[in-house]
């Protein structure tokens, strides 16, 4: 197992190294034929929305919906209310697991960007 000191130089030079391909213009040919082949930047991402529990419901809402529908044409012989039951279920799990990670994306980008310890 690293070391906290051989842990910390790696992620320093991981991130020197992602620095390097994201903004280095200098390593760049000014040839037409490879201008012409290059491929576009890559996006930026963007900052990440705080984490929200109507935003979460709709997207289980969502998911939980097509899960309906999938049991329904796929289901055969099982009755309305079990199908009901079991989209409720689907769309608990749904709403907890996305809060839990949009939990999670929201406090490793405060984490690593100096914000607010949520």
């Amino acid at each position: 197992m690293a070391t906290r000191k051989q842990q910390r130089r790696k992620y320093q030079r991981a991130v020197a190294h992602a620095r390097h391909h994201e903004g280095d213009e200098t390593e760049r040919r000014v040839d037409e034929k490879s201008d012409r082949k290059a491929k576009p930047a890559a996006k930026v991402r963007g900052v990440p929305l705080a984490p929200s529990a109507r935003r979460t419901a709709k997207r289980a809402l969502l998911f939980a919906t097509l899960f309906y529908l999938v049991i329904s044409f796929t289901g055969g012989s099982v009755s309305a209310p079990v199908k009901l039951a079991n989209t409720a279920v689907m769309f608990v799990l749904f709403w907890s697991m996305g809060w839990m990670v949009e939990n999670f994306v929201w406090r490793r980008y405060q984490k690593k960007h100096g914000g607010p310890a949520a």
